[in-house]
């Protein structure tokens, strides 16, 4: 279907196949959880991620790729993970961040300033959210 997915928090992890494997929405939901369990509470490295995405899946990224981002942007080595997010931004059509956090806090989060110019960053922590954000920019879906 042309839509490859990866999880991550400390190391990317490609999903996809699992993904079309399952039956169900919730059979989607319990494979994407199941390939975490082993990597929360080390903290989020995008630096290390993005760094992988390059690494072993660069070939897959085209000017007609569309990123999404979803995560509150908080990370380990944010300056090394604004130079991945540049460089990845270099060779895809858009970077979608969802961010999780509220607007109003998105001032303490230095990370968020270092990723903003290489995205376009929207405040998403409900369906609600998800869809005026679909409503207003289509030509990225």
């Amino acid at each position: 279907s042309g839509i490859e997915t990866y999880v991550f928090a400390s190391h990317l992890v490609d999903i996809t196949s699992k993904l079309r494997g399952a039956q169900t929405f919730q059979g989607m939901l319990n494979t994407s959880m199941t390939d975490l369990v082993g990597e929360f509470g080390g903290g989020t490295n995008f630096a290390v991620s993005l760094e992988e995405l390059h690494e072993h899946y660069g070939s897959s990224l085209s000017r007609r790729t569309v990123l999404f981002i979803l995560s509150d942007a908080q990370t380990l080595e944010g300056e090394k993970a604004a130079v991945y997010l540049k460089k990845t931004r270099g060779k895809v059509r858009e970077i979608i961040w969802l961010n999780t956090l509220p607007e109003k806090r998105w001032k303490d989060v230095k990370t968020i300033e270092l990723f903003r110019p290489y995205c376009q960053m929207f405040e998403c922590n409900t369906l609600g959210h998800l869809q005026d954000i679909l409503k207003k920019s289509p030509g990225f879906v």
